[in-house]
């Protein structure tokens, strides 16, 4: 089993990741392990404890957020890891057709998603009657939605 360890600089909901490798492990899975959250004893890895923050996991096919990183023994580390689903499966989120509801740049004000604030502005038009009114009289018209 392999596990390659990698420092990342980009915000945990961003599609593209910007990595730096630091090293590769190689290694045997000895114990149960879930996919999503895999908890894995890992050793030799003193050199990388306050770098490291995001992993690959060849064998599981996904890419990891490092959780947590708790000291067993001397050179012996216990490493909490959960899934990056949007970098692992960024391909198959790029391939997919949507119409985006809500979106913090550009927005279609005629897709009401219930957040989004409108501004009613009332359009008022006076026209004089050539003949006039008699007193108390009006005629109000109103159209639209």
């Amino acid at each position: 089993m392999n596990i390659m360890l990698y420092s990342n600089a980009s915000e945990i909901n961003a599609v593209d990741k910007k990595l730096t490798e630091l090293t590769t492990l190689t290694g045997t899975l000895r114990e149960q392990s879930s996919i999503i959250d895999p908890i894995i004893t890992i050793s030799d890895i003193d050199n990388y404890i306050g770098q490291m923050n995001y992993a690959y996991i060849p064998q599981f096919n996904r890419y990891y957020f490092i959780t947590n990183i708790e000291s067993v023994r001397k050179n012996l580390w216990k490493v909490s890891f959960h899934v990056d689903v949007l970098y692992t499966y960024r391909e198959s989120i790029r391939a997919n057709s949507a119409i985006i509801e809500r979106n913090e740049n550009e927005y279609d004000l005629k897709l009401n998603d219930g957040l989004f604030r409108t501004q009613q502005n009332p359009r008022i038009e006076q026209f004089p009657f050539p003949a006039g009114f008699n007193t108390w009289n009006f005629v109000l018209a109103v159209a639209g939605n």
